[in-house]
């Protein structure tokens, strides 16, 4: 699957508010290559969406999404 077909299926997911899917999808791409700052800043923005989301109805929390979340952050934040 390509770099390009991944943000496509990631942005289709968060569309459709299946937040796992949609940072599962971002941390792959994220853990595959170094990003551009405007790309970090765009995947922070969709995590802050999502953060937001979850803030509002703690029911779409689980468990798998949290760790999705937490991993999203270490690759942001890991690279230089």
């Amino acid at each position: 699957i390509t770099v390009k077909e991944e943000v496509r299926q990631a942005n289709a997911a968060f569309q459709a508010t299946n937040y796992e899917a949609a940072l599962i999808g971002l941390n792959r791409i994220a853990s595959q290559q170094p990003l551009s700052s405007e790309q970090k800043k765009a995947m922070l923005e969709i995590l802050g969406q999502v953060t937001k989301a979850v803030g509002a109805n703690p029911a779409l929390d689980s468990p798998t999404l949290y760790k999705a979340r937490g991993q999203l952050m270490e690759n942001l934040y890991g690279q230089h």
